[in-house]
């Protein structure tokens, strides 16, 4: 390959860099040497260089149901005239997936102690139904009382392989509650596998929705149960669950694992 130099501005030459360039020199006025015809020769040549950006591949869709977003990432900046970066966000869908329809299934949900209230209009209770019905974004969430261990557990009568759990909680209530999946009621059903955990609210909506993709694989079961330890008295609010399964496995009628 050929040796580039540049001038240092009196006799002589310094040498730079070898090609094929492995990375980018100022922009400039460069004295390059040459053979021709057996002669060395040197010429001044003016090195302007043009890069185009480079990007990663798409990453996977950030929903396991649904409508989500892919990212990529800038691995080589533009340079000169080269071309300018692609976007690096889009809009994806995965539709192998399907959200559980409580109402129709005929779930049934059930919390720990349940919680009543009591003001000028009246007073009610919290019953753990109220976060299948369905309803985003009111102060008519489940509820326990005060206690220092929380659960919430729906059963949704025949097993299916949840991919993903979607949560909607008043404020930081539900801040890293555990989710499990299975269809064994032993030990209260804290023997089923772990689904994943619900993030800290990180905004300061009153109603704080996250979408917890059960990890590192997709769970059988016929049971979504979550649970969290508070330290001290804690009062949880669990306003609304939805369920995504794998469509193209469908559900297990016998209700315990794949191998039935």
């Amino acid at each position: 390959s050929n040796t580039i130099y540049q001038s240092n501005g009196t006799a002589g030459f310094k040498q730079l860099y070898l090609t094929p360039l492995t990375f980018f020199p100022p922009e400039g006025q460069y004295q390059c040497e040459y053979m021709a015809n057996n002669i060395t020769k040197i010429k001044t040549v003016k090195l302007v260089f043009s890069v185009d950006c480079q990007v990663s591949s798409w990453s996977s869709c950030s929903s396991s149901c649904g409508r989500g977003k892919q990212t990529r990432t800038v691995t080589q900046n533009k340079v000169g005239n080269g071309a300018d970066c692609l976007s690096l966000s889009q809009d994806c869908t995965v539709t192998t997936c399907g959200q559980i329809d409580m109402n129709a299934i005929n779930a049934v949900a059930t919390h720990g102690p349940l919680a009543t209230w009591t003001n000028s209009g009246g007073s009610g209770s919290l019953p753990a139904s109220l976060a299948i019905d369905g309803i985003t974004n009111t102060q008519k969430c489940s509820a326990t009382i005060r206690s220092t261990n929380y659960w919430w557990r729906v059963d949704l009568k025949t097993a299916y392989l949840i991919k993903s759990v979607e949560t909607q909680f008043r404020l930081s209530r539900g801040d890293g509650s555990v989710i499990r999946v299975g269809s064994d009621l032993t030990n209260d059903g804290n023997s089923n596998p772990r689904c994943g955990t619900v993030p800290n609210r990180n905004n300061g909506n009153n109603y704080w929705t996250s979408t917890i993709v059960c990890s590192p694989l997709p769970l059988w079961g016929r049971y979504i149960k979550l649970e969290k330890t508070y330290p001290g008295d804690g009062f949880a609010g669990l306003c609304e669950l939805k369920a995504f399964y794998e469509l193209d496995v469908g559900v297990l009628h016998n209700n315990s694992s794949i191998a039935d």
